[in-house]
């Protein structure tokens, strides 16, 4: 092959573009699915990422500070020490997810279906979660203070040392959900429900939870200090050890 010919090609070769990779063509909007990638630590910040299907994707350490996943597919992923903070989850399909010790300060995960998922050891301080599904959820020792959860479902999660100070938990079920060691200090959560649920070591310190039901809930060793709360609906027997809300210690009367 003549010289002249061997170095056109040489040259034809290098000057072909790079091939881009799926975190790329995610952002650019080329590919809209990366089911079961390896997407870990990669950067997604700012990113358009709507309607994208990353099921099964491992993205743990991935930042997606202020992207929009609205309506997004994350449906099994490992996601652990992920960054969502202030990013916009309206809607995403989160269900059996690992998202522990992931971080959503300030993110928008309003209507997300999330059931059995796990949010172990999340920061989601102001986070929205009004009407989402966390039923059957883990939510052991997360970070959730001053969060909005109205209208949610968190039936049958575990609650264990979960912080939700002065959260919206208004029309919130908590029917069934194993609740431990968790502070709902100065919650707002009018017609929450209870029901089920078993409860101790819990503060409700300064707690608005008028019309909530606690039907059929067992409560044990909480404080209830400065509550309004309706504690006469338990069934005897189902209420012991507590701090009423008068301040006055279950089981020390004279």
């Amino acid at each position: 092959m003549p010289m002249r010919t061997l170095f056109a090609l040489a040259f034809s070769v290098l000057s072909l573009p790079a091939l881009a990779g799926p975190v790329e063509d995610l952002i650019s909007g080329a590919r809209t699915e990366c089911r079961g990638c390896d997407l870990s630590n990669q950067s997604f910040k700012k990113a358009s990422l709507d309607g994208v299907d990353l099921s099964g994707a491992n993205l743990s350490g991935a930042s997606f500070h202020r992207a929009s996943l609205k309506g997004a597919n994350l449906a099994g992923v490992v996601a652990r020490d992920a960054n969502f903070n202030l990013a916009d989850l309206g809607g995403a399909v989160m269900e059996g997810g690992d998202f522990s010790g992931a971080m959503f300060y300030e993110a928008q995960l309003s209507a997300i279906k999330a059931a059995e998922a796990d949010f172990s050891r999340t920061r989601m301080q102001h986070a929205r979660l009004t009407g989402a599904d966390l039923g059957g959820a883990n939510l052991d020792w997360a970070i959730m203070k001053d969060v909005r959860l109205n209208n949610a479902n968190l039936t049958a999660a575990s609650m264990e040392r979960t912080n939700l100070a002065k959260a919206s938990i208004g029309r919130t079920k908590f029917d069934g959900t194993t609740i431990v060691s968790a502070g709902f200090v100065e919650v707002s959560g009018a017609g929450a429900s209870f029901a089920g649920a078993t409860i101790s070591l819990t503060d409700f310190w300064g707690a608005k939870l008028d019309k909530a039901s606690f039907a059929g809930a067992q409560a044990n060793d909480n404080r209830f200090t400065r509550a309004r709360v309706d504690l006469g609906q338990f069934a005897p027997g189902a209420l012991t050890r507590n701090i009423m809300p008068d301040g006055r210690v279950q089981g020390t009367e004279q």
